[in-house]
């Protein structure tokens, strides 16, 4: 992904600070606290399981709900009945913008973390007409470390690792960015051996 920054501090965990935020908060622990599962999504169970485990360590029981794929995905556009889901996500184009514009801007379409922040919403169209694509870069970076470590909309988890297997006969074989979603065909060569 164009403008990657391997540069952030990491996201650490310390369950006694959490359980004082959660405190200083006056969290409701007897609200229904919901984790949306996609039922197509085997790689997030075993990850909702975890955070469901990680939750129970400061206090919070939380229900797994699992829904198939099209309820999951209509539910998180409406941002309601739930207080955390996991993708999958992936991106249309290699743009950091395609997430925040999405999901993370008061009147986009599908805005299910129901941010009402009109301030970062401004920002996030501004670095999308950005031509210049260091200075995109940039505008993006300043609004990554933004949502995901001061907001804390996005909790960067895992990744999934794709795994492909040729034939000693193929060369040059070209994955997209994407990895999975789309390969280059045009420059694949076939050996006769």
């Amino acid at each position: 992904m164009p403008g990657y920054n391997d540069k952030l501090p990491e996201i650490k965990t310390d369950v006694e600070e959490a359980k004082k935020l959660l405190e200083k908060a006056n969290f409701d622990h007897s609200a229904k606290f919901v984790i949306l599962q996609n039922g197509e999504s085997d790689y997030t169970h075993p990850m909702n399981e975890m955070l469901q485990s990680m939750l129970k360590e400061i206090g919070i029981e939380a229900e797994i709900k699992n829904m198939d794929m099209t309820s999951f995905w209509n539910t998180v556009e409406k941002g309601e009945g739930f207080a955390m889901c996991i993708g999958p996500v992936t991106a249309d184009v290699a743009d950091p913008d395609d997430f925040y514009a999405q999901f993370t801007m008061e009147d986009s379409g599908i805005n299910g973390y129901n941010v009402t922040n009109k301030d970062l919403s401004d920002r996030i169209n501004k670095a999308r007409s950005i031509v210049d694509m260091d200075e995109r870069i940039k505008a993006l970076n300043e609004l990554d470390e933004e949502i995901v470590h001061e907001d804390c909309d996005y909790l960067p988890i895992a990744s999934k690792v794709n795994y492909f297997i040729t034939s000693k006969r193929v060369n040059k074989l070209q994955l997209s960015w994407q990895g999975w979603v789309a390969g280059a065909t045009y420059g694949i060569e076939m050996a006769d051996k």
